[in-house]
């Protein structure tokens, strides 16, 4: 794929903050190139450079530099699906971490972050392979964000940070970022990085942490109104990407049992093949819309083992091949 991507789950919580000050968020999506899919559709992988001018630009038009931590503080867990649910299954928070730096790459393209141990210090750090991407405050400061979160999460009881660094530029008021992270916090620094006790990062994940399936559960449910269908359809999105959708992987992420699952949706008169096939049909027609995308690629995003398979779906969707619907439907670039 010629650009990295990102899950659309990390923009969220962006059109409150615009709606907040009176402005239009599907505006400035367009303005960066982005359709509206990618303020409201359910981790739909969006073109990151886009996604951090989008960010870019509304610190700007707010004059809110920190708006990375801003995005960090309105976002559960919720914005990494499974993938959340699964460090919790991990024994300590030192391996909880290391198994989103292995994984983190299905709904965050070309970011490496690792976790170091050195005496009794623990280093976490985090760098996007583009330079643009890298550079970017709001990228530095949303990681940076996350990151704390999530190890305040894993833990569980109130833990502390030694410091955390920045390589970006201080903002004229940095009583923001010490607030946020309770920590001296410094910049202009040669990495990005967040330090902690390393006593911390060798714990045993919280028990208070192994209930974030119910916990993404209960957030699904306030977002959907109670629409089961529409909670695992969002789920469903987020596997489709990681290559493992089976009702079992679905109804683990949300805290039932399979069987619990497919009692559920029978009580909807709704059966998982038939959500997957919609959130399939739905989301091919977000990704055929942008050039950025390969069919290959479209297809391998689905969860298809094989361009042949998509194309003969999409065929029994829509009565056309998706090189045809791309062709009638999609403005060239030249155009």
């Amino acid at each position: 794929m010629a650009h990295p991507l990102i899950s659309s789950s990390f923009l969220e919580g962006l059109s409150d903050f615009v709606l907040e000050r009176g402005g239009d968020p599907e505006d400035y999506a367009r303005r960066v190139g982005l359709s509206r899919a990618a303020l409201h559709a359910d981790n739909l992988l969006v073109p990151y450079l886009e996604h951090t001018h989008l960010l870019e630009l509304v610190a700007r038009e707010y004059d809110t530099p920190w708006l990375g931590l801003e995005m960090a503080r309105r976002q559960s867990v919720a914005v990494f699906g499974p993938l959340f649910a699964l460090m919790t299954r991990s024994e300590t928070v030192e391996e909880g971490f290391y198994l989103l730096a292995r994984h983190l790459n299905i709904c965050v393209q070309n970011l490496d972050i690792q976790i170091h141990l050195n005496d009794d210090l623990a280093v976490f750090s985090a760098m996007a392979r583009n330079s643009a991407i890298d550079n970017s405050t709001t990228f530095q400061d949303h990681a940076m964000g996350l990151a704390w979160q999530n190890m305040q999460i894993l833990y569980g009881d109130k833990c502390n940070l030694r410091a955390v660094y920045f390589r970006h530029e201080a903002p004229a008021d940095t009583s923001v970022y010490t607030r946020f992270f309770r920590c001296p916090v410094a910049f202009n620094h040669p990495n990005l990085e967040l330090v902690a006790d390393a006593r911390y990062v060798l714990a045993p994940i919280a028990e208070s942490a192994r209930q974030i399936p119910h916990l993404l559960r209960q957030h699904l449910q306030e977002k959907h109104q109670g629409k089961l269908t529409e909670q695992v359809k969002q789920i469903i999105s987020h596997h489709l990407i990681m290559g493992d959708c089976s009702i079992h992987t679905v109804a683990t992420a949300m805290g039932f049992s399979t069987r619990t699952l497919q009692r559920h949706l029978q009580e909807q008169q709704a059966t998982f093949q038939q959500l997957v096939e919609e959130v399939r049909r739905q989301q091919a027609l977000e990704y055929l819309s942008s050039h950025y995308y390969r069919l290959t690629d479209i297809a391998a995003l689905l969860g298809y083992s094989e361009l042949s398979a998509f194309t003969r779906s999409f065929k029994r969707w829509f009565g056309i091949s998706p090189q045809r619907w791309r062709q009638e439907w999609v403005p060239s670039r030249a155009s």
